[in-house]
C-alpha cells in the first residue's frame, strides 16, 4: 500500500477542517470513501488506506454470500 493517495486513479480530494479539530477528506469520484486525521500526515496514510479498502466489500457483505 501506497502512502501518497495522489498516485491512485481519481481526480479530485476534497479536504475540510474537522469542527472537533484535525482534518477529514473525501473522494468524489469514490463514492463512501472518506478519512480523518489530526495532521496532514496522517490524513494521507489514513487516506490511502481508505482507498485501498473502498473497493474491497464490506465484511457483513461477504459473509452474506
Amino acid at each position: 500500500m501506497t502512502d501518497n493517495p495522489a498516485e491512485h486513479d481519481y481526480t479530485e480530494v476534497r479536504i475540510h477542517l474537522a469542527e472537533e479539530g484535525g482534518f477529514w477528506a473525501e473522494i468524489p469520484d469514490l463514492p463512501g470513501c472518506v478519512s480523518q486525521g489530526e495532521t496532514y500526515p496522517q490524513l494521507f496514510r489514513n487516506l490511502a488506506e481508505a482507498v485501498e479498502l473502498w473497493g474491497e466489500p464490506a465484511a457483513d457483505e461477504t459473509a452474506a454470500s
